[in-house]
């Protein structure tokens, strides 16, 4: 798929249509995106869109950042379309229309040369299926694998304040050390993978050392352990631990028809010479049609 202009180019276009045509944009101050969910049946409304394609009346306006300046050559009322876009996999320079929100649709009044806020409100699809472990329960909805040589545990928000997130209640935690070197933790059975059809994994997460999301299936009556993912620790050189939030793709994964009895897991595993890792974990959700 072609990519619509980025910011700058389609800026400096803009400059140079305004300048031949002697015309005054309008300028759209775009907020910061964010999610609203029915946080019983949706989960929590933490998101990460770091980027949305944009319309007026239909017309493609680029993708632009969130908190960019987009400059409009129109005036009057218009309509505005905002998709989100995520990082697949948490990568960068993978931006993609993530398929579980909604377009966001408003009219919005422009004068040139005036600046006019908006703030683009996503909300999921309707009759999405979601698997939810946001860790409010003591049970931890994971077994754990014979090799692992700890567990992962509810970790209690009024106890340890600074280590979840604000507002988002407990969380998960695991850590690692030289005698408990290894934790996989594979999700329920209610977690379901099987079928076809886009599927995709969001996660909160905080650590110091890279942390895994695998997958388990059977192919052809072997079961197959599938590392699928390699997630970066969020632990800053200069100090400071952020949380993060990533959309895992595991679209190909689901639409492999050969593949049964499929599982997802979350693990990490210390290195030759390393002595410790820290991990915490929230707002896990599996989404579907």
């Amino acid at each position: 798929m072609t990519r619509p202009l980025r910011n700058g180019a389609l800026f400096l276009l803009c400059l140079a249509a305004c300048k031949k045509g002697d015309k005054v944009p309008a300028y759209i101050d775009l907020s910061a995106f964010s999610v609203a969910t029915d946080p019983l049946s949706e989960g929590s409304d933490r998101s990460n869109i770091p980027q949305a394609w944009s319309y007026v009346n239909d017309d493609p306006l680029g993708v632009w950042e969130a908190l960019a300046r987009v400059p409009v050559l129109r005036s009057g009322t218009v309509q505005m379309k905002f998709i989100a876009g995520v990082e697949r996999n948490g990568v960068s320079t993978d931006l993609v229309q993530y398929p579980f929100y909604r377009t966001w649709i408003g009219n919005v009044e422009l004068t040139p040369g005036t600046h006019t806020p908006v703030h683009p409100i996503f909300q999921y699809q309707p009759d999405l299926n979601f698997w939810i472990a946001d860790f409010e329960d003591p049970a931890i909805p994971f077994t754990f694998d014979v090799a692992s040589d700890t567990v992962m545990i509810q970790w209690d928000s009024s106890l340890h304040p600074d280590d979840v997130e604000p507002g988002e209640g407990d969380a998960a935690a695991f850590f690692l050390d030289t005698d408990h070197p290894r934790m996989k933790a594979i999700c329920f059975e209610t977690a379901d993978l099987e079928g076809t059809g886009t599927t995709w994994l969001e996660m909160d997460y905080r650590s110091d050392h890279r942390m895994v999301v695998g997958l388990y299936y059977r192919l052809n009556g072997v079961v197959v352990d599938e590392p699928f993912l390699f997630i970066a620790p969020t632990a800053l050189s200069g100090g400071g631990m952020p949380w993060k939030k990533i959309h895992i793709d595991l679209s190909p994964f689901t639409n492999n028809l050969l593949a049964s009895d499929r599982k997802f897991y979350i693990a990490g595993e210390l290195g030759a010479g390393e002595t410790n890792a820290n991990f915490w974990i929230d707002n896990v959700k599996l989404v579907r049609p």
